[in-house]
């Protein structure tokens, strides 16, 4: 089978109707496998990038409203897995508690399909950044949801052993929710200083 499929299917079932299969559908697939949890998310960015370039078609709106919680508890609890603390080394990690991130370093035995999820995660909060910023209403997992959480979780993949590929798109993507977030308090972006310009030819 087509491992496309069943993202289309979702994709299709949404646009046909928002109301009901983001609050059944989708919100069933994160009690299930990190595939599923991966198909999920994958269905979420094509929805968002499929909604922004045909105004026709319903918006994410919806969808947001029912998984964005589950969607970050699934990225905390990933990447919290993904990281062990080394005993021979100053570095730790996460503490829900106290609401802090310490820096991690990442474990040889991370699994494939848990980088995939995490990467999955991140390229959504690039292409629709009010994914990770959304208060839920609906969602199987609402215990321990914080938005406030995101952007130093975020942050911690930008250091310690993680592959190029997944810095870059941490980076993207804490960028693209940086930039919601001064855009929705209407601040004004910060010009660049480029310091070639800074002094007179000599």
């Amino acid at each position: 089978m087509d491992s496309g499929l069943p993202v289309d299917g979702l994709v299709a079932m949404y646009f046909a109707d928002p109301a009901h299969i983001g609050s059944t559908v989708f919100n069933r697939l994160w009690l299930d496998s990190d595939v599923s949890r991966a198909t999920a998310v994958k269905a979420c960015t094509r929805i968002a990038s499929e909604a922004k370039s045909l105004p026709w078609l319903p918006n994410a709106g919806v969808l947001r409203q029912e998984v964005s919680g589950s969607i970050r508890q699934v990225f905390k609890v990933s990447q919290l897995v993904r990281f062990v603390t080394d005993d021979q080394a100053t570095v730790g990690n996460y503490s829900a508690d106290r609401g802090t991130v310490k820096r991690p370093r990442m474990s040889s035995e991370t699994s494939p399909s848990l980088l995939d999820l995490l990467m999955d995660i991140l390229k959504l909060y690039e292409q629709d950044p009010m994914f990770a910023l959304t208060s839920t209403t609906g969602g199987s997992t609402k215990v321990g949801d914080n938005v406030d959480q995101v952007l130093p979780l975020m942050s911690t993949l930008l250091v310690g052993l993680g592959s190029d590929a997944l810095k870059l798109h941490a980076k993207s993507a804490l960028l693209a929710v940086l930039d919601q977030v001064r855009s929705d308090l209407g601040v004004e972006a910060v010009p660049e200083v480029h310091t070639s310009n800074m002094w007179p030819a000599m």
